[in-house]
């Protein structure tokens, strides 16, 4: 028999929530089973079923007096109550009324007022749900040919209530000493002794050893895991101490025999650059200014003898007069004097004073370095590169570039075995050259002598305009 009971209302309604006021019935000798719809809301609305799934355990009971210390007419345990569709509301009760208790009430009478009481426990064994229907229990005119009646089935509580503890989640607690516990995780090799408690105010079981088993092997190192996010940057520190003042050094000079000399030490190395200087004996407001020199300052002698790079002092240039104005004023200061007086030098780059690099058309394959020659060659099918080493030293650096230029159609070619390139930053003759293999493209090769190898690094790739 389907039964429906609306909980917000708590009252019986009907499989569309509307309120009913008829009474179950069972007979004495009967078994049947109440399959009972549990809906929501307000009646006459749409029902809504009641997920009951919280519950653990059930008991129900059918009864006429409230009188507890009587065994009630009927009972039904947990074990025989079926919760399967407890999300969907659905709760089947057997109902045995064939027990003494019940022959015992309705003998002598046609029927008697009952309660028929569904009790719901949660996993800490308290009631969350109570359901009591009005219903009428009926004697039998013939009861003879069935079963005898039983005795009531003895709960007294215990079982529902024990199985409800049992439900609950265990609790582990673990310790060093046994007498100080504390929550999990477990702290290998310090704790000693564990303990379980059903549910979070059960009672803790006594203590017992944690069962440690023999050391495993080291298992495989497992694989990197990605990088994390860069943190915030920190505060910066607070500034350090100043630190002593530095003896002050000596300022070489050039002595009478024309060396270099470093207090009165003779270097024994003359005293000439490899460019030009021009001499001038005054100044104007300390100033003096040089026309039509193809190259620019680099140094300044004094007449004490002292020579100064041209950036410790001021130089100031004009392009379009072809002119250069150094002030001497720093100069004075180094030397510890006030004003300009006697002979003094300005030496000028040994270089071209034009910017830039010659650039030379490369017929052939054969390369000859030279520092800072710029090489260009129009690449053809299987072209094989040679460079002749025997003019370069130990003692000096070369850099020059190498610019091939790849046809319409792209062609295969052979740099030499002795260029070093680069992986990452570490050049090795056991890395392969980049591709060069794009029709119609302009590639920048750098090589460098570093005094023992040949070192080579594209620098660019530059895509060639063809005319339609």
């Amino acid at each position: 028999m389907n039964l429906y009971y609306n909980t917000t209302a708590q009252c019986r309604v009907d499989e569309n929530n509307t309120r009913i006021a008829a009474k179950p019935i069972i007979h004495y000798g009967a078994c049947p089973t109440w399959e009972l719809h549990f809906f929501s809301g307000d009646p006459s609305e749409t029902p809504e079923p009641v997920d009951l799934s919280d519950i653990v355990s059930w008991r129900a009971a059918v009864d006429s007096d409230w009188n507890s210390s009587t065994e009630p007419m009927c009972r039904t345990l947990d074990a025989d109550i079926d919760a399967s569709q407890a999300a969907d509301g659905i709760i089947s009760v057997p109902v045995n009324a064939n027990t003494q208790r019940y022959q015992t009430v309705v003998n002598g009478k046609q029927s008697v007022g009952g309660w028929f009481e569904l009790r719901g426990f949660d996993d800490q064994g308290n009631v969350t749900l109570v359901v009591l229907l009005n219903i009428t229990c009926n004697n039998s005119i013939d009861p003879t040919g069935g079963a005898e009646p039983e005795p009531v089935d003895n709960d007294t509580a215990t079982m529902t209530w024990v199985k409800a503890v049992i439900a609950q989640p265990l609790y582990y607690e673990y310790s060093a000493d046994g007498s100080t516990w504390h929550n999990p995780p477990m702290i290998p090799d310090t704790d000693v002794y564990f303990r379980i408690r059903h549910g979070e105010n059960g009672t803790p079981s006594a203590a017992q050893l944690i069962p440690y088993g023999p050391e495993g092997e080291q298992g495989p190192q497992g694989e990197t895991g990605p990088q994390g996010p860069t943190g915030p940057e920190g505060p910066a520190g607070a500034d350090g101490t100043d630190g002593t003042d530095g003896e002050d050094g000596i300022t070489p000079h050039i002595g009478a025999n024309g060396n270099w000399f470093i207090g009165t030490t003779d270097t024994g190395v003359k005293a000439e650059l490899s460019g030009s200087y021009l001499t001038f004996s005054s100044v104007t407001s300390n100033q003096v200014t040089f026309a039509g020199t193809e190259t620019l300052p680099v140094a300044v002698l004094t007449n004490a003898g002292n020579l100064y790079p041209i950036e410790k002092g001021s130089l100031t240039v004009d392009t379009v007069n072809n002119t250069c104005t150094v002030d001497v004023t720093p100069y004075l200061a180094y030397d510890n004097v006030q004003t300009f007086s006697g002979t003094w030098r300005v030496y000028f780059s040994a270089g071209s004073s034009d910017p830039g690099d010659d650039i030379a058309t490369l017929t052939s394959t054969a390369i000859t370095p030279k520092h800072g020659a710029v090489y260009v060659h129009e690449l053809a099918a299987d072209d094989t590169f040679t460079i002749d080493s025997t003019g370069l030293s130990a003692s000096k650096q070369v850099t020059f570039e190498l610019h091939l230029i790849q046809p319409s159609t792209a062609v295969s070619f052979t740099l030499p075995n002795t260029l070093l390139w680069p992986d990452g930053d570490e050049f090795s003759s056991e890395n392969p050259p980049p591709a060069m293999d794009t029709a119609d493209k302009r590639y920048c090769i750098v090589i460098r002598w570093d005094g023992s190898d040949l070192l080579a690094n594209l620098a660019y790739g530059k895509k060639i305009e063809v005319s339609a």
